[in-house]
């Protein structure tokens, strides 16, 4: 399973885009969003849809749970980046992706 964060943003909606257009099944694609209200579009297409906040840790490690790779993009709160990229390292170790990007 792939998992994209930051989907509903520009970098993460082509992100989306290119892995469905190289041949990923919808069902090998995931995304993470703070709200399942703005990622409705990808349900409808048959992604799954993970909710979860870089700033909460737990959100994190569940969301990430069953997850192999990881296209972990950006927030644009940089005042809390260097937190935030520390709670998405970690969760996404401590639920066993093998492959961050």
């Amino acid at each position: 399973m792939i998992l994209v964060t930051g989907a509903t943003g520009e970098f993460g909606k082509h992100a989306v885009q290119q892995l469905r257009e190289k041949g990923v099944s919808t069902s090998d694609i995931s995304v993470l969003s703070r709200s399942e209200e703005k990622a409705i579009s990808y349900k409808e297409d048959g992604i799954t849809v993970k909710t979860g906040d870089y700033t909460n840790y737990d959100s994190l490690v569940k969301a990430f749970e069953g997850v192999d790779k990881l296209l972990f993009v950006s927030s644009s709160e940089i005042e809390n980046r260097e937190a935030q990229h520390e709670n998405v390292v970690r969760a996404a170790k401590s639920a066993g992706v093998k492959h961050i990007v």
